[in-house]
């Protein structure tokens, strides 16, 4: 099935989940939930405006910083789609190289 995002909306690839390494035994029902993470970008709708196809076309230039409650999973058949408004947006990111295009790298 081909895919498409339409009204502003970016299809994004989220984080995958990572095991607790401290070796604290939680409750299966406890979740620690982040209020913003990095998502990997698919693909966009065509009306997006801050977000173009050149900026896609740049592998190392995909990610967007969003707020986790804003991420939708949307099930269409037997694929389930992880959807963003481009309003949400807070930022973009390097995926690849972990900087934030345009701003100083914090790290030196």
């Amino acid at each position: 099935m081909h895919f498409v995002p339409m009204n502003r909306h970016l299809w994004v690839k989220p984080p995958s989940a990572e095991a607790d390494p401290s070796g604290i035994v939680l409750p299966e029902a406890y979740t620690e939930a982040q209020q913003h993470v990095v998502v990997e970008v698919i693909a966009a709708a065509p009306d997006c405006k801050a977000f173009d196809t050149a900026l896609l076309g740049n592998r190392s230039m995909v990610g967007v910083l969003v707020p986790t409650n804003m991420l939708v999973e949307v099930t269409a058949g037997p694929t389930t789609y992880t959807l963003v408004q481009e309003n949400y947006i807070l930022g973009y990111t390097s995926v690849q190289e972990n900087y934030i295009l345009g701003a100083v790298d914090l790290e030196d």
